[in-house]
């Protein structure tokens, strides 16, 4: 059952109901259409997005943090940021924007304090527009997999090469103009993730979706 976001931010303040959302939960939230950054999700949905499903271009950590539900997350406004729950909503506001909140279905191995560590480790990095690893920045589902790490330290969610071409082999207009203006190469099949991709993992469940 899709839920309005006046309908699910209203139920945030019920006791009862307060419960659905854990620390580690994931919100994964479909294309804007109107938000300052749509070129770029956009682009991000023509690269790894699928026309039979819905398609996200941004993912983002629950944390349930002095009985408030906060998000850590990497953005192109913010980098990487810790906000209140009902901020991050209001900044995802659209026409036709889905959202979806997805669990690991267990967390064997893994520890939630570990992974909100993680996650606070590298609060303030800038937003990642290299899409690259291991340079001190960091773009939102990279922030996801270097903080989802088991007790052993190794990565639960695996990497694969990225695409940055639409389904015809064009480079989109925005990815060209990015790259173009930061002086670099596009880091086409460069090992990476996304959030659509994420969004299917079969470690994760969906506890549910709502509108905007």
């Amino acid at each position: 059952m899709i839920l309005s976001a006046a309908v699910f931010i209203a139920s945030l303040t019920v006791m009862d109901a307060r419960p659905r959302l854990r620390s580690c939960d994931l919100v994964f939230v479909s294309e804007s259409l109107s938000s300052e950054d749509s070129s770029m999700d956009k682009a991000i949905t023509l690269a790894t997005g699928d026309p039979e499903t819905m398609s996200f271009t941004h993912v983002a950590i629950v944390e349930r943090r002095w009985l408030r539900l906060w998000v850590i997350d990497a953005s192109p406004r913010h980098g990487v940021a810790r906000r209140r729950f009902s901020e991050f909503l209001k900044e995802q506001e659209g026409p036709g924007v889905h959202l979806a909140v997805k669990r690991l279905r267990t967390m064997r191995g893994l520890s939630r304090r570990d992974i909100l560590r993680n996650a606070e480790s590298y609060l303030w990095q800038s937003y990642d527009f290299t899409f690259m690893p291991d340079n001190g920045m960091m773009y939102c589902s990279e922030l996801v997999r270097e903080s989802y790490r088991d007790r052993q330290g190794r990565y639960i969610f695996d990497a694969a090469p990225m695409n940055f071409l639409a389904p015809d082999g064009s480079l989109p207009e925005y990815w060209h103009e990015l790259f173009e203006s930061i002086e670099t190469e596009v880091p086409q099949g460069v090992p990476g993730t996304n959030p659509q991709d994420m969004s299917q993992s079969p470690l994760l469940e969906t506890v549910t979706t709502f509108a905007l």
